[in-house]
């Protein structure tokens, strides 16, 4: 059994450790347990977050559904799971998985992947080398990488920008959502598949890679 602590209504919790992993489970519960225990964890001058710190070592955190999450961490991964509110998510050297946001998601790494379930507002995902994934976005996306490729599902209520070097875009909207495809590259090709509209714009950049657009 970790700490556990209170929650004041609409805080954040803000996790940050050097060199571990860091793990948020959202679930039905009305209290925060941390794992392991003796960490540093307090609330932030303004009430507004709950601080969760360690120099290094992996952090547990269990926290009430629809929770608003900040993680940040150096050379571990972030795994965010069940349902939780906005969310940030940073590393330099990990990957970073989040399975369910009711609210925004900004998550940015270095070298790792970002793997995004599902996003009920926007996503804005950045990676130098590794790839992205998002399953659904419900508004607004943007994602930039340098070599990794781009995978996305829109729900086509928002625009979708896309930015990478030599990796490859995928776009998938749903039926009865009509796209305006944009797509610049050097000596990459573009391919659509589904009817183009003006619902909402799917703009690609690349140096190289290809870009195609799918219905689903």
């Amino acid at each position: 059994m970790g700490e556990h602590h209170r929650l004041p209504p609409g805080a954040r919790i803000k996790v940050i450790t050097a060199s571990g992993s860091i793990t948020v489970i959202g679930e039905e519960r009305d209290d925060v347990e941390v794992e392991p225990e003796r960490l540093h964890v307090g609330l932030s001058d303004d009430a507004h977050k709950l601080e969760i710190k360690s120099k290094s070592g992996s952090i547990s955190v269990r926290c009430p559904l629809g929770t608003n999450v900040s993680a940040g961490t150096i050379s571990g991964s972030v795994r965010l799971q069940g349902l939780l509110g906005t969310i940030k998510a940073s590393t330099v050297s990990g990957n970073i998985e989040v399975e369910e946001a009711q609210g925004d998601v900004d998550a940015r790494s270095v070298s790792g992947s970002l793997t995004i379930e599902s996003c009920g507002g926007e996503c804005s995902l950045n990676s130098k080398s590794g790839s992205i994934r998002v399953g659904s976005v419900g508004k607004a996306a943007r994602a930039a990488t340098i070599s990794g490729s781009v995978q996305l599902g829109t729900e086509g209520r928002g625009d979708v920008e896309v930015k990478t070097i030599s990796g490859s875009i995928t776009v998938r909207v749903p039926e009865g959502r009509y796209p305006r495809a944009r797509f610049r590259s050097l000596s990459g090709r573009m391919h659509c598949d589904c009817p183009q509209g003006a619902d909402f714009e799917v703009r690609g950049h690349s140096l190289s890679g290809s870009m195609e657009i799918k219905g689903r």
